[in-house]
């Protein structure tokens, strides 16, 4: 019931609705799983200017599922998703970053992104910072 519903809001431009049909294609609940319908609904709310799908989008060009593997476009999507105070896109910004993934690697900056997200509260950004700390062997504030 909640595909029918969010697919009749969807359509009619509802961004919420897009960015959670995107979500249920993406994992395949209550509809098959189809990753390129995912990657549609959730472009659809993005290029709106929906933060979360705008981070969500960025996932999936991170992992290249239903749509080709493109970090530079990952980055693009999460940087939007961030400047809007998205914290999963923060702390998927800070990840490229420590990794290398779509930018050049920086430590620095990708430790900067994970506290901003940390203290606000986003749980993984706590960990990922932990491990940014040890990297640069700041182990007492890891």
């Amino acid at each position: 019931k909640a595909g029918e519903l969010y697919q009749r809001a969807a359509h009619l431009g509802q961004l919420d609705a897009q960015t959670n049909l995107g979500h249920l294609f993406e994992m395949g609940l209550g509809v098959i799983r189809n990753p390129a319908a995912a990657a549609a609904w959730y472009r659809a709310a993005a290029e709106s200017g929906h933060a979360q799908a705008q981070n969500n989008l960025g996932s999936i060009y991170y992992g290249g599922v239903g749509v080709m593997l493109d970090p530079a476009a990952a980055v693009r999507w999460f940087e939007m998703g961030a400047a809007q105070g998205n914290m999963d896109a923060i702390n998927n910004l800070a990840i490229c970053h420590e990794d290398g993934l779509g930018v050049a690697r920086d430590l620095d900056h990708a430790r900067r992104l994970y506290a901003a997200a940390a203290e606000a509260g986003h749980i993984n950004a706590h960990n990922n910072l932990g491990f940014v700390c040890m990297q640069q062997g700041d182990y007492a504030e890891a």
